[in-house]
């Protein structure tokens, strides 16, 4: 298995990976590399933390893609109806 060398938030790091797998890995690196660099917050938190951070982020974004969010009109309106349909539900249970 080759073993790549990556850079995220000016620190090396060897990772390995499956053959063929390289330029998938340095393309997530790379989008990796891009949350942390833009984001003075995330920048300052110890490694451990702060690609817990990225991670959560990213998972974010992959929900948000999965639920077919559009725009953030759209988000609004799912979230508002969401919210509805919780409020009747509370409401049937507080009778």
């Amino acid at each position: 298995m080759p073993i790549v060398k990556v850079n995220i938030n000016n620190k090396s790091y060897e990772i390995e990976c499956a053959v063929g797998e390289e330029d998938h890995l340095l393309k997530a690196v790379n989008k990796l590399d891009t949350i942390i660099s833009q984001s003075l917050e995330i920048k300052k938190l110890p490694d451990s933390k702060m690609f817990l951070m990225t991670s959560i982020l990213l998972a974010e974004e992959s929900i948000i893609k999965d639920i077919g969010f559009t725009d953030d009109k759209e988000s609004y309106k799912i979230i508002d109806k969401k919210l509805l349909e919780l409020e009747k539900i509370v409401k049937e249970n507080a009778e």
